[in-house]
């Protein structure tokens, strides 16, 4: 849902998405991030957990693992919530997911998947596998102002807060460099929250990503930000 403009675009998501669901017997849920307007969790116990995630999508036929990335607004204020060197709006959604070791087809106790800024998942249905690399996309514009983190904020991103992110990117590219060309899956998605054409100064040009994805036979890149994915043949 758009922040304080429509109120009920996110009941009428759910209930849509538990129908499709039901229909066709959905196994897990990609999640593409900015899973809290406008600044993300405060803890991994924040009442809007229940509220936001849990009763929104109560439907039996959601009740399953839901792998989820952060997306721009899930990582606080103007100073990423920075504190003891910790991202903790970050930190707050991966510490709801309480079984960080749970990999496919295990029971999930529950259902929020995020073990880390980044992970890896293997899927399989008969012979057929797949691997799902989760990754995280935000940045900060070093000269403008720190919209890319959260909306209306008046003061520039601090040194701290670039730095923290950075970090972030740099880790997710070598992820990927690393675990792409070891994957022998049938298929490869990678999730993040920016489509191709909005990741602008992630770690490396968009076109020098989407190599990264075409080098290594990636399927599918799945974004979020703006509905839709981005095909790479």
């Amino acid at each position: 849902p758009e922040w304080e403009r429509d109120e009920f675009a996110q009941v009428n998501v759910a209930r849509e998405l538990a129908a499709y669901s039901r229909r066709n017997e959905v196994q897990f849920v990609i999640n593409v991030g900015d899973n809290l307007y406008p600044a993300g969790f405060e803890s991994p116990f924040d009442p809007r957990w229940q509220y936001v995630f849990e009763d929104r999508y109560a439907d039996d036929s959601l009740q399953v693992p839901w792998l989820s990335v952060l997306g721009n607004h899930d990582w606080g204020g103007f100073d990423c919530y920075l504190r003891d060197g910790r991202l903790h709006r970050a930190d707050a959604q991966i510490d709801y997911d309480t079984e960080h070791d749970w990999q496919w087809p295990q029971n999930k106790t529950s259902r929020w998947v995020m073990p880390n800024w980044y992970y890896k998942r293997r899927i399989s249905f008969g012979n057929t596998t797949a691997d799902i690399f989760a990754i995280a996309t935000n940045w900060v514009h070093e000269a403008e102002n720190c919209g890319e983190i959260r909306y209306a904020q008046k003061r520039c991103d601090s040194h701290s807060c670039r730095a923290a992110l950075h970090n972030v990117a740099e880790t997710c590219w070598r992820f990927l460099e690393t675990e792409l060309p070891a994957s022998d899956a049938d298929w490869k998605f990678v999730v993040g929250h920016r489509p191709l054409e909005f990741l602008g100064r992630w770690m490396a040009p968009a076109a020098n990503f989407a190599d990264l994805l075409r080098r290594n036979n990636v399927s599918m890149y799945i974004a979020g930000h703006r509905p839709g994915g981005a095909r790479l043949g």
